[in-house]
């Protein structure tokens, strides 16, 4: 069973009540024998008042109550009995009711008087407290500002030195008040004195996508100081001091003073030229890459195995009989045009490469709207992330329509040859037993013309080997029939 603490019924007021008026009662009841006739019952009032104290009104209301009840049962005769004889203990217990709620509300009165007092001087007192510490606070922010102040252009010049892109900063007329090493470096020497913006003369630069020459005005920070909003993204070739061509990217933002106004400009400079090189080197790579696809008229296509979508250039969607521009779609309308009869052999082909780690390759067929067949070979590897799942698949596709009919072609030729081999034995047999009949009859006729004798051994030779001929080309055509074994 559990057990409230101690200290924890002593602070509930209702559970006091309850507890203080126990143990009068308890008290009152042990020391029965010694009082001639009904005991005092005011030693109730202890129970009150303490249950007033801690949970104000309520619980001593209720503790004059519980006092009461137990009187009554317990301490007036007729003993253990709710009944009163007597006119003198009715006064009492209804004495003891009056004079309980009245004394718990007085103590209830008195208990938040003293409470609000003690709130409004902890109030008081937490005010100080703060107010003290905010002036401790305010005196050490007011010293750390200074020390802040003297030391706040050392950082911003040390952060400055330390990046990899040239940041300079310009007072509100445009000129140059500080820049990192970073930015002599992307002009390959040191920056001449910039006053103002009409001295960005000096810096020679052409825009990159259409060649012009940038005018000073229309360099970033000059923008910025104009219009007072950040320009992010200048793509500028720039002629170095050193006479070297560059792209630099060039960005700025405003720097305002505590009135709002503009008060200058931070600029940062990157020098891109060698990711310009990389990406020329990339498009120049992806251009061949496509010519190459589309000159071998292959499909691409990768399937995302979480969003169940295969991305494809135009060849894959017309191979699968969709308009070029369907370069999305998802699995069913992949599904939807494989025959029916191939579509478990794709699926088998699929799982066994995906679950093997295997390279995913299958020839199946599919039906055009129009309901015309195509054969296609499919080509494809899984990509797994790096707990070993597989989330994409990577393939081309190409059309072997031409190779499948060229085979099935190949394949009705042979057939027909073998029809041919096979009638061109059994029409050659069919002569050689009345040639071999005829050497027989001229071998039982008395003869002794040498020139017979050996015209008829010539004929039975070249007829034995002729019969070997047949029945290999006969036994030709059984191996090729699967009639015969080797």
């Amino acid at each position: 069973m559990h057990r409230l603490p101690i200290k924890r019924v002593l602070t509930n007021g209702y559970a006091v009540a309850v507890f203080a008026t126990a143990i009068v009662a308890i008290i009152q009841y042990l020391l029965l024998p010694l009082f001639t006739g009904s005991p005092p019952l005011l030693l109730f009032l202890l129970g009150v008042a303490l249950a007033a104290w801690q949970g104000g009104f309520g619980a001593g209301f209720l503790a004059t109550v519980l006092s009461t009840l137990s009187a009554i049962f317990y301490l007036i005769e007729p003993y253990q009995s709710w009944q009163i004889f007597e006119e003198k203990e009715w006064l009492r217990a209804m004495l003891l009711l009056i004079v309980g709620g009245v004394l718990g509300l007085m103590i209830s009165l008195l208990r938040s008087g003293e409470r609000k007092a003690l709130l409004e001087v902890l109030r008081q007192k937490e005010r100080l407290e703060r107010e003290i510490v905010e002036r401790q606070k305010a005196e050490q922010a007011l010293n750390a500002a200074h020390a802040e102040v003297v030391n706040e252009r050392n950082r911003l010049e040390a952060i400055m030195e330390t990046l990899p892109v040239g940041v300079a900063i310009l007072d509100a007329q445009g000129g140059i008040i500080g820049a990192n090493r970073a930015v002599d470096q992307v002009w390959d020497a040191p920056c001449p004195p910039v006053r103002s913006v009409d001295d960005y003369t000096v810096f020679k630069a052409w825009w990159a996508d259409t060649g012009k020459p940038v005018q000073p005005d229309e360099w970033a920070p000059a923008q910025v100081l104009k219009k007072g909003e950040p320009v992010v993204g200048q793509l500028v070739e720039i002629l170095r001091f050193d006479g070297v061509r560059a792209s630099i990217h060039n960005s700025a933002a405003p720097i305002r003073d505590a009135s709002g106004r503009i008060a200058g400009a931070a600029v940062v400079v990157m020098d891109i030229s060698e990711s310009v090189k990389r990406e020329q080197a990339l498009r120049e790579s992806e251009e061949r890459y496509r010519l190459a696809i589309d000159a071998a008229q292959m499909g691409t296509w990768d399937w995302d195995l979480e969003s169940h979508k295969v991305v494809g250039n135009a060849r894959h969607a017309a191979l699968f009989g969709y308009p070029p521009k369907e370069t999305v779609m998802d699995e069913h309308m992949i599904s939807d045009r494989i025959h029916p009869e191939d579509l478990p052999l794709v699926s088998a082909a699929v799982d066994e490469a995906r679950d093997h780690q295997f390279r995913y390759d299958c020839d199946f067929r599919i039906v055009w709207p129009d309901g015309s067949v195509r054969w296609v070979s499919s080509i494809g590897e899984f990509h797994y992330n790096a707990q070993g799942t597989p989330v994409r698949m990577i393939g081309v596709l190409r059309d072997i329509t031409d190779r499948k009919r060229a085979e099935e072609a190949l394949r009705e030729a042979d057939r027909q040859k073998n029809e041919f081999i096979a009638m061109l034995g059994h029409e050659l047999r069919n002569p050689l037993a009345p040639i071999r009949n005829a050497v027989q009859v001229m071998r039982k006729l008395d003869t002794h013309d040498p020139k017979l004798q050996w015209a008829r051994d010539v004929v039975d030779r070249q007829l034995d080997h002729l019969v070997r001929l047949v029945n290999d080309l006969l036994d030709v055509s059984r191996i090729v029939q699967g009639k015969l074994t080797l």
